[in-house]
């Protein structure tokens, strides 16, 4: 299994929460057949969220950015 490491930071901006999941390391940079694991539950976490989705491969590996309004209660 081939080395790497994830990095997830969040911001938030008034009532907008981002979320960056940053994957370093790993030989699969997104372009792959088969969506990963990090791709599968960022996507379903989107869904579930009512949020807007990102990607982009980087020279070390994959960025997604999440970003979706919180709740007001």
């Amino acid at each position: 299994m081939p080395e790497g490491s994830l990095a997830v930071t969040w911001e938030k901006n008034g009532d907008c929460l981002t979320l960056d999941w940053r994957e370093r390391g790993q030989s699969n940079s997104g372009k792959g057949e088969e969506e990963g694991f990090g791709t599968r539950l960022v996507k379903t976490a989107a869904r579930q969220l009512k949020g807007e989705i990102e990607g982009r491969p980087e020279e070390e590996g994959y960025v997604r950015q999440l970003k979706f309004t919180l709740e007001q209660r």
